[in-house]
């Protein structure tokens, strides 16, 4: 009989594993017991491609490519973290390893990263789901009593999934329209951009106005009717006008006021 491949998210939780199942067995990113082998990730190996690797015509930023939106969004290997990658891609296809425990984090993300890498090392082998919410030996031990087949957290993955790749469309098509538009490097994300934005508000109430400051007001000849109303304009003249102050590209190495 073949041994087990137990597959954590991080390093930390790999060692907790393996000690309550009596591995000990050094190893090159994994440790190592009569039944089991512990492996681990460390957070994502794998992403989603870039878009010029998807459509060479995607390399250079001009509107005329946009919306780029793939037929399918390919996953590739993080290239800082290929080597414990290599790691599990070798233990993934080793023969010795008969089946495989998915012991990512308990949730959508956690999915997403065991899914990626399973995928992405072309493994087929049966998968199995430990899931648990406490790092305590009783509560490893009980998980593991009561694994469940990892194919009934597909929905899981599906919206893993799906979030991931709608977080690509949104911030790769919106961050290349708006650097474009603004002439100046701007980083657009579906949850990133509403975050700024309650953050500026927030800080808006008490920071004293750029006029109070300086005597002049953030610039609006770049803002475009569509920005809403008179208070969102002036809110998005600002964002713009911080943007090009810390960007060398804008203002020459210099403050642009």
């Amino acid at each position: 009989m073949g041994k087990t491949l137990v597959l954590a998210e991080k390093p930390s939780v790999g060692r907790d594993i393996a000690r309550v199942l009596g591995a000990r067995g050094g190893g090159e990113g994994m440790i190592v017991g009569e039944e089991y082998i512990v492996s681990w990730a460390v957070g994502h190996l794998v992403t989603l491609c870039d878009p010029d690797e998807l459509n060479p015509d995607w390399k250079k930023w001009s509107m005329d490519t946009l919306p780029m939106l793939p037929e399918t969004l390919k996953t590739k290997v993080i290239s800082k973290t290929r080597s414990q990658f290599s790691v599990l891609k070798k233990l993934l296809r080793d023969p010795e390893i008969d089946r495989v425990i998915c012991a990512t984090d308990s949730g959508r993300e956690g999915e997403l990263i065991f899914r990626y890498i399973y995928d992405q090392a072309g493994c087929r082998k049966p998968v199995d789901r430990l899931w648990i919410s406490s790092m305590t030996d009783a509560a490893i031990r009980e998980g593991f009593a009561s694994l469940k087949p990892d194919s009934a957290y597909d929905g899981l993955y599906t919206s893993a999934r799906c979030r991931s790749e709608a977080d690509w469309i949104i911030g790769m098509n919106a961050s290349r329209a708006y650097t474009l538009r603004y002439d100046v490097l701007l980083s657009v994300g579906r949850v990133q951009t509403p975050r700024w934005r309650c953050s500026w508000r927030a800080t808006a109430r008490s920071a004293p106005s750029r006029r109070a400051i300086t005597g002049r007001s953030a610039p609006t000849s770049a803002i475009t009717p569509g920005c809403g109303s008179t208070r969102r304009r002036r809110s998005c003249a600002a964002m713009i006008a911080i943007k090009r102050r810390r960007s060398p590209r804008a203002c020459g190495g210099r403050r642009a006021w």
